[in-house]
């Protein structure tokens, strides 16, 4: 009979429209179930930073501070700076797009927002991480910062620096040439430290090292062609096959630069120590 009414009355009406709006208004009531079980019980959400903005808060004193902006689905919910764990309104820049982990620990149901605590979901993933892994496991990585010579990643709440040495067998000029920000990478535990809290992994342990078989596929003085993988002060390195290059001089009338074809001859092969020189013969390209 309702139905009918509201036909009646509503020029244009669709039914299947009216249920998404009932639809719409408990989902946001589903929302604040989330938050205040977050709140209750510790449980650790994510959301993408949509923003940065300066906002009073009450239960900091009415003081005005400067907050990341999230959502959980309809509901705004703000991360101050010192819950964030950053230092300044730019380093809370750099998260805007980014997917972050919070807990609730402030709800202001009038004024329709939450708070949420960055710093106390990381160090509770951080504990959890810390009682699973152990030395010898692979794991998953989340890359976070990524500079020319090594990257920044992130294992459930532990953040690790990963030396150029430990990402690949061979030489990687630049690590922005092979990882972004956001990539997901296979990691193998090399230490755990769970006093410290601290824990070491390895890329290149996840892979099987070629060197260990390197004679059967390069002869000394025989030649090959390779790839120059970068250029140091003391020489081009080249790639002749994943996670082998060789060393070469410099060129005394050309000059090489990254991605060119050579022909090269192979002087000494050193496995034992992953090093083989090389001089180069021809440019190919």
């Amino acid at each position: 009979m309702s139905n009918h009414v509201l036909n009646v009355l509503l020029e244009g009406f669709d039914a299947e429209k009216a249920n998404q709006v009932n639809l719409n208004q408990d989902q946001v009531s589903q929302d604040w179930v989330d938050i205040y079980s977050s709140r209750q019980n510790g449980t650790i959400l994510q959301a993408f930073v949509r923003g940065v903005e300066e906002k009073t808060y009450s239960h900091a004193g009415n003081k005005k501070m400067h907050c990341a902006v999230i959502d959980i689905g309809e509901v705004k919910g703000l991360i101050p700076l010192e819950f964030l764990g950053v230092e300044n309104r730019n380093d809370a820049r750099q998260l805007i797009g980014e997917k972050v982990v919070f807990m609730v620990i402030a709800i202001d149901k009038e004024n329709g927002f939450f708070v949420g605590s960055r710093v106390a979901a990381l160090e509770e993933m951080k504990n959890i991480t810390l009682k699973k892994i152990n030395e010898g496991d692979d794991i998953l990585a989340v890359v976070r910062k990524v500079f020319n010579t090594s990257l920044f990643v992130d294992i459930g709440g532990i953040e690790i620096r990963i030396p150029n040495k430990e990402v690949s067998y061979g030489w990687i000029d630049s690590l922005h040439d092979h990882y972004k920000v956001g990539d997901h990478i296979r990691v193998r535990v090399t230490s755990v430290d769970r006093k410290n809290k601290e824990v070491s992994v390895s890329i290149k342990a996840t892979k099987p090292n070629p060197w260990e078989n390197v004679s059967d596929h390069f002869t000394e003085q025989a030649e090959y062609v390779g790839k120059v993988s970068g250029i140091a002060e003391f020489g081009p390195y080249i790639e002749l096959k994943e996670g082998i290059s060789g060393l070469a001089q410099h060129l005394r009338h050309e000059v090489l630069k990254k991605g060119d074809k050579v022909l090269v001859r192979i002087l000494k092969i050193r496995p034992k120590e992953h090093k083989i020189n090389v001089k180069v013969i021809k440019v190919l390209s």
